[in-house]
Formats: structure tokens, C-alpha cells, sequence
């Protein structure tokens, strides 16, 4: 993001995160794997509510269900970036705070 969503500023400054949250929304997509006309592999996008507050666009490591009758928690994985996206990876149960 390049500008406050608030106030258009682009004064903005790093700020710590716990790295953890919830799915809110999530899909599964198929994309080529090696460009054009490759293999299309399934891969799960969302939008991720972290614990601090921000939303976020995100790549899911792994398979999250549908049927969750809780929300899906999820915790960031530092240096792996998709598509200039940030990936998360699935809590085995709930993550530890």
C-alpha cells in the first residue's frame, strides 16, 4: 500500500504485528504453474483479519475448510512472498498468542 486508507497520507512507517489471524473470506483457484499453457494447480487466496486490526490480501499455505464452524486461524510466513502477496500458513488448532 502506498497511502493511508484513512487519511491518503504516504507518511507511512513499519509497525510490529503478531503475524496472526482469521480468514474472513477465502477461494480456491486454479493457476498455470510454469506460464503459459502449464499445469494448472489448485491455490487458495483470502483476505486474512489479522489480530492487530489490518486486513490483507494473502496467499493460504495449505487446504483451510470451508465448513469451519470457527474461524480459520492462520499465522504469517516471514520470506515467502506470491505474486507480491504475503502467505500464511493454517494453525494446527488455535495459535499460541
Amino acid at each position: 500500500m502506498a497511502t493511508c486508507s484513512r487519511c491518503c497520507s504516504s507518511q507511512l512507517e513499519p509497525i510490529a504485528s503478531t503475524g496472526t489471524g482469521s480468514i474472513v473470506s477465502s477461494r480456491v483457484v486454479h493457476r498455470e504453474v510454469d506460464g503459459f499453457h502449464g499445469e494448472l494447480v489448485p491455490v487458495t487466496i483470502a483476505i486474512v483479519a489479522l489480530d492487530d486490526g489490518p486486513w490483507v490480501y494473502s496467499f493460504i499455505a495449505g487446504t483451510a475448510s470451508r465448513c469451519a464452524t470457527e474461524p480459520v486461524r492462520v499465522r504469517f510466513v516471514p520470506d515467502v512472498v506470491v505474486d507480491r502477496l504475503p502467505v500464511f500458513q493454517l494453525c494446527p488448532d488455535h495459535c499460541p498468542e
